[in-house]
């Protein structure tokens, strides 16, 4: 049988060398790995460079039994993991072009061989090289798209031993798209980590030189909320709910090798942090009631539980967690304030005399803050502002400066960790897929797609005009008309952390001079307002387009209502139970307000219905945990919410008359983010995608 000619099935484009043959794709010699789908889909663009490949010819030689709708959302995620593989991006691209409803395009020069060689017919000829435009640039590659332009960070003032940009490694340690959370031991021999299948996690301990790992916790409908190893490591510490109550969290430790869970602390919401001398811990408690975070510090064996320190207005649900320095003399916590301004800020506390002072502050999420060794820096995760957009730091102890490490476009997690050596981070890191959809009221089941590309966009909802607006991650409104075309910009000066399209006009909050405040501007942009400004939670508007009704986002919370026109809010209600956890709605006729509650003592969530007037609640519906985004139907008949069940998101519906829930919406893949009603009642508008996470670990930090 003749061979192949080697070089036929060997392709270069810029840095990356690909061999079709063995399906192996390669940056500088460095192998990265690419699941088989993305694979295949760049098989097809390379065959074809510079010419469009329509979906309808990548959904015929790569996924011909596919229904049109999951076809749609699996060439979505193969095309964003493929583009975070080769670190490039749907909005600028320089190797992918999406063509809206039509396909893709290989625009980057493509050469035979592995050196340089004759460039294929058909290939775009940029007006320069495509690897000169990194000359000089410092680029760090991994398969999740731990690529990009890395910041050179001074030496002098990272010290001598701060992390070293030409010499980090990053890694892929999981492909399953479903890893969440993540420990390593102090010598960075192995990793633990949670997987999900579903609503069910289990726990796996893998050592970083084998290939797979093994379970250690079978799989359960709990959540984690952190994960640590013991200095001596012989036992696992994690933070996990009770089944089927996501909330309520207890600190467990048990064998590394295998055994029984022992139950230490009730009440811990975030990961353990062990003293040097490994004899305590410190961890954090919030108390929602009186909007107190405190810190406290126990007995390796869980034992002698006390306050160290306490925080007031501190966001009860966030604490990714407190970290003991390595000298044993500082305690760092980040939290996020919601006083006059909602602002996010890492402190450190010093042990014992328990004096605490604000080394950094920001108006991007500060996650787990991780000590280097020698306790004049720590790796601290931060957001960008008025994003989701998380990336790796560096934070000068006790200067305060913060020195960015990492420019990737995947997101890493709050919660960190890092080796006692500080020579490997373990994190996990997310990319998230979700475009607009639209179905008619009368067959929700025939949900077609209208935007197209990588790039998340969320929140739909319709105008006065019948454009839809919507948001995309880096927290920008956008507006199109109802076949997905004519996109613009609205409210370029501002980045709303919310919007809600009222008639004539769109109601938002966005931080202005570090307060969160309510605007209100009309549908062509103009007359911009300011409403109210402080703790404010999501809004929405009357029936009518009169009032703006919101919550304060800290105990004790109240229902206000404020004139649109402008004016002095007014309290019309209390939330009973413990805080509200999802968004107001008006029914569709105006005389009534929806949202739900929980309690912790008993433990349960509640669909609230009251008057638009105001006063206690008129109707109260037992509920699960997990449902979110409530929402009148639009014939007022039922409260309509999300819920995902075995790792699929759909709509159902809480009668008003007290009947069982029902299901309206039938999907068997993908994800719901949100979803909203036209103003006829005619088009469901959806933010359908998925999101992918996996484990992480970056080498030579130091």
């Amino acid at each position: 049988m003749e061979e192949a000619n080697p070089d036929e099935s060997n392709l270069r484009f810029g840095v990356f060398d690909v061999d079709l043959r063995s399906g192996e794709l390669r940056k500088g010699g460095v192998r990265i790995k690419v699941q088989e789908v993305p694979f295949k889909v760049l098989t097809e663009l390379l065959e074809h460079p510079g010419e469009v490949v329509t979906r309808e010819e990548l959904r015929k030689h790569i996924w011909p039994n596919e229904t049109f709708g999951d076809f749609d959302h699996a060439v979505n995620v193969a095309v964003g993991k493929l583009r975070a593989a080769l670190g490039d991006s749907a909005e600028t691209p320089q190797m992918i072009e999406t063509l809206p409803r039509r396909g893709y395009r290989f625009i980057a020069p493509v050469n035979r061989g592995r050196q340089n060689g004759a460039r294929l017919p058909g290939t775009i000829v940029s007006g320069e090289p495509w690897s000169h435009k990194w000359v000089g640039a410092v680029v760090l590659t991994s398969v999740v798209v731990l690529a990009g332009t890395l910041f050179w960070i001074n030496r002098r003032v990272l010290r001598e031993r701060g992390p070293n940009l030409q010499t980090m490694q990053p890694t892929r340690l999981t492909d399953s798209g479903s890893a969440s959370y993540v420990a390593i031991s102090p010598d960075g021999r192995y990793v633990v980590y949670a997987l999900g299948v579903g609503e069910k996690l289990s726990l796996w301990l893998r050592q970083v030189a084998q290939p797979s790992g093994v379970q250690v916790l079978p799989p359960a409908a709990v959540d984690f909320q952190g994960l640590a190893f013991s200095p001596d490591e012989n036992y696992l510490y994690f933070v996990r709910s009770a089944e089927n109550n996501p909330i309520y969290k207890s600190l467990y430790s048990m064998p590394v090798l295998g055994g029984p869970a022992h139950l230490l602390i009730n009440d811990v919401d975030c990961a353990p942090s062990f003293s040097p001398d490994g004899r305590q811990f410190v961890f954090t408690r919030a108390t929602p009631s009186r909007n107190v975070t405190e810190v406290l510090i126990a007995n390796a064996d869980g034992s002698g539980e006390h306050v160290f320190a306490s925080f007031s207005n501190a966001h009860p649900a966030y604490n990714p967690g407190a970290t003991w320095s390595p000298d044993g003399k500082t305690i760092a916590i980040p939290l996020m304030l919601m006083g006059g301004q909602v602002r996010w800020v890492l402190y450190t506390v010093r042990f014992p005399e328990a004096k605490s002072r604000e080394l950094y502050s920001s108006h991007g999420a500060i996650g787990r803050a991780m000590w280097l060794p020698d306790g004049n820096s720590l790796l601290v995760p931060l957001g960008e502002p008025y994003s989701s957009h998380v990336q790796l730091w560096t934070i000068s102890h006790p200067e305060g400066k913060a020195l960015r490490l990492t420019n990737d476009l995947s997101n890493y997690d709050l919660a960190i960790d890092l080796t006692k050596d500080g020579k490997t981070l373990a994190a996990t890191v997310s990319t998230r897929f979700s475009n607009v959809w639209m179905a008619p009221s009368t067959q929700l089941a025939a949900a077609r797609q209208i935007t197209f590309g990588e790039t998340p966009k969320t929140s739909p909802a319709e105008d006065a005009d019948g454009r839809i607006l919507w948001q995309s991650s880096d927290g920008k409104l956008w507006r199109m008309k109802a076949d997905g075309t004519q996109r613009e910009s609205f409210v370029e000066k501002h980045t709303p952390v919310w919007f809600e399209a009222c008639g004539r006009q769109v109601v938002f909050a966005s931080f202005e001079d570090g307060q969160l405040r309510l605007m209100r501007v009309d549908s062509d942009g103009t007359n911009l307002t300011k409403l109210v400004s402080g703790n404010l939670w999501i809004s929405t508007c009357s029936t009518d387009g009169a009032f703006v009704y919101f919550i304060n986002s800290v105990a004790p919370q109240k229902i206000w209502r404020v004139p649109i026109s402008g004016g002095v809010p007014q309290a019309i209600s209390y939330v009973p139970g413990e805080v509200s956890i999802d968004r107001i709605s008006v029914s569709p006729d105006g005389k009534f307000l929806a949202y739900m509650y929980s309690t912790a003592t008993p433990l349960a969530w509640t669909l609230a219905v009251i008057s638009a007037q105001g006063g206690p609640p008129i109707r109260r519906y037992a509920t699960r945990g997990g449902i979110f985004q409530v929402r009148w139907a639009p014939d007022g008949a039922g409260l309509q919410y999300l819920l995902t069940q075995d790792g699929v998101t759909n709509i159902w519906e809480q009668p008003i008359s007290g009947e069982a829930p029902k299901q309206l919406t039938n999907f068997t893949a993908g994800l719901i983010f949100d979803y909203s009603w036209s103003a006829d009642h005619k088009q469901l508008l959806l933010a359908r995608g998925s999101v992918s996470s996996d484990v992480v670990l970056i080498r030579n930090l130091r």
